[in-house]
């Protein structure tokens, strides 16, 4: 499982790269900026329940719970809800290319994470 996990990330991180340097996509390291408010309070709810969702798990442990399948299927839905936006409103600077791909990725990695559990 833990190799699955492993090979998958550095492959993602790698073609992420690839996809920054072809696209020319600048992606800042901090304080992102949302292309409007509905997307920054569906991203700050999202992060909320995220975060119940962490406490949930700590406190109330389940008997048989894959914790990294559903971190990623987290990251799956916040990507993939940020590249819709970003494709919606704003195409210019295509970095929903590489939100999108890591949104894909996620997926991948969280059915992976299912069938190797």
């Amino acid at each position: 499982m833990y190799e699955f996990l492993l090979i998958s990330l550095i492959v993602m991180i790698i073609i992420g790269l690839l996809i920054k340097k072809k696209y020319n996509i600048v992606i800042p390291h901090f304080g992102y900026r949302h292309v409007n408010e509905t997307q920054k309070r569906v991203e700050s709810i999202l992060i909320i329940l995220f975060i119940l969702g962490g406490f949930w798990v700590i406190f109330f442990p389940p008997t048989n719970l894959n914790v990294y399948g559903l971190l990623f299927a987290y990251y799956a839905i916040f990507y993939g809800f940020r590249a819709y936006m970003e494709y919606k409103h704003d195409q210019t600077e295509k970095k929903y290319l590489f939100h999108g791909f890591w949104s894909i990725a996620s997926l991948i990695v969280f059915i992976g994470s299912i069938v190797f559990w």
